[in-house]
């Protein structure tokens, strides 16, 4: 495809983080690459006071647009910030010419999309719904020439504020970080991320089991020191890069997801994609729509309840061979239909239909 391709992020800094935001965009671009479509990348902060050669274009300017994006709201500053937003999309611009724009893991302000508007033509995928929901985002949204969304139940939301060029697009895994390994399985039961924003989760699900299972729990992340968590194996996050090993060693994965996307079926987060993509067994919680991406009890266990959990856990602990068995169906559905390079191709094809 003839076409030149700029994948526009937040901040494309630190991309071996441990901030899926940051490395999601890169995992994007390897896999346009392997498409043949000419694609770039920058970070709308960065690009904002870094000129083509990459120096600080003002450093007056970086220091007030790192300090204003924090206080965006506060009415007074806003025509600041739009003043070098604006100033940043002019020189990206200038920098890569590109025919295409795909905006992701960023805010959608209606100014700054605006401006893209005037010399490309501007595709947004939001990997985060519903979480930011507010009449700045969609107002923002309705600049697109074509919106994606990662929650099959946000699409309405979309479509009632006006936006009907919008599909559902989950997220995904690279299998060059997530893949199977032939390890001995020394952690029992495993979750990954933190107990921010995922109470009913952690009530239903993580607590529970540390009462009945306590030290053969291991949970790795952040915000991780409540004392009801106390009784389990507790260590410091571990980069995503290096997740892979931890899923691979783990008999049972647990996935648990945001609070306020449970209210949207089908809203999907990365841990769906990347523990089937290592290979791993995954319990997760309940999540509307789920066969939109696996069929439930064929290729996911889903619990509700912390009867169910201490059930289902139980269950498969004891039962290896069934345990594999449905691990390796999710493997086989995550290879053939959720890594990088099949969303890269839908996007593909969005690009042709533009």
């Amino acid at each position: 495809m003839n076409c030149n391709l700029l994948i526009l992020t937040g901040d494309s800094n630190m991309p071996l983080s441990g901030n899926h935001a940051i490395h999601f965009p890169y995992t994007l671009l390897n896999a346009f690459k392997s498409l043949d479509i000419k694609a770039s990348m920058t970070g709308l902060e960065d690009s904002a006071y870094l000129n083509s050669y990459g120096i600080s274009y003002s450093l007056i300017e970086a220091n007030l647009l790192k300090l204003s994006r924090f206080i965006f709201y506060i009415r007074k500053l806003k025509k600041l910030n739009y003043f070098l937003y604006k100033k940043g999309i002019n020189r990206i611009i200038k920098k890569f010419k590109p025919d295409f724009v795909l905006a992701i893991n960023i805010f959608p302000l209606k100014e700054v999309f605006k401006e893209i508007k005037k010399y490309s033509n501007l595709i947004f995928w939001s990997v985060d719904d519903p979480r930011f929901f507010s009449d700045e985002w969609f107002e923002g949204s309705c600049e697109a020439d074509f919106v994606l969304t990662q929650s099959f139940g946000s699409i309405k939301d979309y479509k009632e504020r006006g936006i009907t060029k919008i599909e559902f697009l989950p997220l995904a895994y690279d299998p060059r970080f997530f893949y199977p390994m032939k390890i001995k399985k020394d952690t029992d039961i495993l979750f990954v991320g933190t107990s921010k924003g995922r109470s009913v989760g952690f009530k239903n699900i993580i607590i529970p089991a540390i009462k009945r299972f306590k030290k053969r729990v291991t949970l790795i992340g952040w915000n991780l020191t409540n004392n009801e968590l106390s009784e389990a194996t507790i260590l410091p996050p571990v980069p995503w890069f290096k997740l892979n090993e931890s899923f691979n060693r783990a008999k049972i994965v647990i996935n648990i997801h945001v609070d306020v996307n449970r209210k949207r079926p089908g809203t999907f987060n990365y841990r769906d994609f990347e523990t089937p993509g290592s290979g791993a067994f995954i319990i997760s919680d309940h999540v509307e729509k789920m066969e939109l991406c696996y069929k439930p009890k064929d290729e996911i266990i889903m619990v509700d309840s912390p009867e169910e959990t201490i059930e289902s856990l139980d269950y498969y602990l004891n039962n290896e061979n069934e345990r594999i068995k449905i691990a390796d169906k999710a493997y086989l559905r995550a290879s053939k239909e959720h890594t990088i390079y099949h969303r890269a191709k839908f996007l593909k094809n969005i690009l042709k239909s533009i």
